[in-house]
């Protein structure tokens, strides 16, 4: 688990934050999803997925990261 905010720049087009947006939820549902049906091969599939195109998308609008990232070890 990941715990970070991203931060949009003043110049990022509206346009722009809500195909993120878009595209965010829409992996995140796939991965919610393969969970509900305990579909062992989709879920790791899908949160690669994810963990390569927000990274995309983040650098794209010229965003900022804030905060580290938490693993689950610290949380227990």
């Amino acid at each position: 688990m990941i715990r970070q905010l991203i931060e949009f720049c003043n110049d990022t087009p509206q346009a722009e934050q809500e195909r993120f947006s878009q595209a965010n939820a829409r992996i995140h549902k796939a991965i919610i999803n393969a969970v509900r049906e305990h579909d062992v091969e989709k879920v790791p599939d899908r949160m690669i997925v994810q963990m390569t195109e927000a990274p995309r998308y983040v650098k794209r609008m010229k965003c900022g990261q804030r905060g580290r990232p938490i693993l689950d070890s610290e949380i227990r």
